[in-house]
């Protein structure tokens, strides 16, 4: 199968959607399809290159900053290479949520006609992650309404994403399906520790407002002045709230208490979850929630907001939801109560697997699509 994978962001950028394209692209050419990847060269690397089986173009554009990744460069690569898309089986664009995105899927909705079909996954969680981009996203929509319309089927990775797509752009349940995102393994086996010390809380994914993380700070202040009970927090991800919440840990008496890292290899951030007594993410808006996935996978469980899909975890054994916004006094309680209760993850459902797995659902997805 010869599959064209177009996204705003890729390696060594890492984020939720950046992940789950690079983790399904390798094993898909792993297993003998040709995949060719068109990204933004958003971290300066090397601009066309072979990486694990994947064959990837990266293009510079001087307006993608401050036009939401929008691309005159890879839209003239693809003007010029019209005839060689008409050659593909699947051309796969990803995330919505950038224009980049709407711009690919405009222009590309008529050239795969003669063989291939479009794919298209939003990770759309109907709010854009500060207000420009919010007010952005409403007047836009029905012009993504209308290019939406015109592609072949949706990859949505969780229930809830998919009737969101359904509802605020009039597409037809038989062209959705879901398949939830993957884990690098599962191994729920965790060493036993001592109670009565400092709790460990974790945090993992993008540093933004959104995200919640200011919550998990004043909880902690709470614990200390109201329970006399002392937490850290170790905060693995880079993002612009950062300085205003290393502010607010200053004010709340939490600045040794809390821990930064920027990123970390897969290795090291799976020694992160089974370090924790629990990963919190206490987001407005999630289109799934990776991290609490690869949380629960290493039996690490988890506090998450009864908010969007984070709702749909709330099955899995071991998480726990709270209302948002939440109040700091009862997320402390809850803390509380997981760690006393020394609370273990149970036996997960089909929404968390392997990546091998959904490897294997997209390639059953994309072959049930072009027979359509």
């Amino acid at each position: 199968m010869k599959i064209l994978i177009i996204t705003a962001n890729y390696y060594p950028r890492v984020g939720g959607v950046e992940v789950v394209v690079k983790e399904v692209a390798e094993r898909l050419a792993q297993r003998g399809h040709a995949c060719t990847l068109l990204t933004l060269n958003t971290c300066a690397v090397q601009k066309e290159e072979e990486l694990n089986g994947v064959h990837i173009k990266r293009f510079s554009s001087r307006i993608s900053k401050r036009l939401f990744e929008l691309s005159p460069e890879m839209f003239l690569y693809c003007v010029r290479n019209r005839r060689a898309f008409s050659t593909c089986d699947v051309v796969h664009i990803h995330n919505y949520h950038s224009l980049l995105s709407l711009q690919m899927a405009f222009l590309l909705k008529d050239v795969v006609r003669t063989k291939g079909k479009v794919v298209f996954s939003p990770y759309y969680h109907a709010e854009g992650h500060t207000k420009g981009a919010s007010v952005l996203l409403k007047i836009l929509r029905p012009f993504g309404r209308w290019i939406l319309g015109n592609v072949d089927a949706f990859i949505c990775i969780s229930d809830y994403e998919a009737s969101l797509i359904q509802l605020d752009f009039s597409i037809p349940r038989k062209k959705v399906c879901t398949i939830p995102i993957g884990v690098g393994k599962i191994n729920k086996r965790r060493t036993a520790k001592e109670r009565g010390g400092v709790i460990p809380l974790l945090y993992v994914g993008r540093v933004e407002k959104y995200k919640g993380i200011q919550f998990i700070l004043g909880a902690m202040a709470e614990l200390k002045e109201a329970h006399g009970i002392s937490s850290s927090l170790t905060i693995v991800g880079e993002g612009n709230y950062a300085n205003e919440l290393r502010n607010s840990s200053k004010r709340l008496g939490l600045d040794g208490a809390v821990r930064w890292v920027a990123r970390l290899p897969p290795e090291t951030l799976e020694q992160e979850y089974a370090n924790a007594d629990m990963l919190l993410l206490l987001s407005q808006t999630e289109a799934y929630g990776l991290v609490v996935a690869e949380a629960l996978a290493r039996g690490t469980p988890c506090i998450v907001s009864n908010t969007s899909a984070l709702t749909e975890f709330l099955l899995e054994p071991g998480c726990f939801g709270i209302d948002y916004p939440p109040n700091e006094e009862a997320l402390a309680n809850l803390i509380l109560n997981v760690y006393n209760n020394d609370v273990t993850v149970g036996q997960l459902s089909r929404k968390v697997r392997v990546w091998d797995e959904v490897a294997g659902d997209y390639l059953r997805a994309y072959r049930s699509i072009i027979e359509t």
